[in-house]
């Protein structure tokens, strides 16, 4: 949490060894971004558990249009204040584990999955003449079956389209004279 970023902001000394904290890894600047960053994350994560206990909400129409649109800005300026520290270069050991190569491949196709979700489920939903029954057991299936889906599409989209044309990218651009293929995978 944010009491535990900023207590171990400090330097500490055991004996004459000097204590790596996380303004060490972070940078200072970046810890804040960080601690800030964690805060707004669990604002969102559990802001709504009040929302979601009863049925009907005891939330007026504004304050769920409110929070809903917030949370939203709210997750974009937390994930843009993490990758300023990445790009900066105040979070170097942040930026190292983030840039480490199977991350990129996990990234491309969750976004991948994330693009072709709404798309699936569609699909899915219109494909039924029955009326839904929502239950804990219809939940865990419709969203297995859609993660199964849109992961599905994404890897085939990876496979087909975003890694040969990356290659062909790579190699226009050696000929070009603008940089070589890559060695990693």
């Amino acid at each position: 949490t944010l009491a535990d970023i900023v207590g171990t902001h400090g330097l500490y000394q055991v004996g004459s060894q000097r204590v790596v904290t996380l303004a060490d890894v972070f940078g200072t600047p970046g810890l804040y971004q960080v601690g800030s960053q964690r805060v707004v994350t669990l604002a969102d994560v559990f802001g709504t558990h009040g929302l979601y206990q009863h049925f009907p909400s005891t939330w007026s129409l504004a304050e769920n249009v409110a929070y809903i649109s917030l949370s939203r800005l709210a997750w974009a300026v937390a994930l843009n204040a993490l990758a300023y520290c990445c790009f900066v270069g105040e979070a170097p050991a942040l930026h190292t584990f983030l840039a480490w190569w199977p991350f990129q491949i996990y990234g491309k196709l969750c976004y991948c999955a994330y693009i072709f979700h709404p798309l699936v489920m569609n699909a899915i939903n219109y494909s039924s003449n029955n009326y839904v029954e929502y239950s804990d057991t219809w939940f865990a299936v419709h969203f297995t079956t859609c993660l199964v889906w849109a992961s599905t599409l994404a890897v085939f989209v990876w496979l087909l389209v975003e890694k040969p044309l990356a290659n062909l990218i790579a190699l226009a651009l050696a000929r070009l004279g603008l940089g070589g293929p890559r060695a990693e995978g």
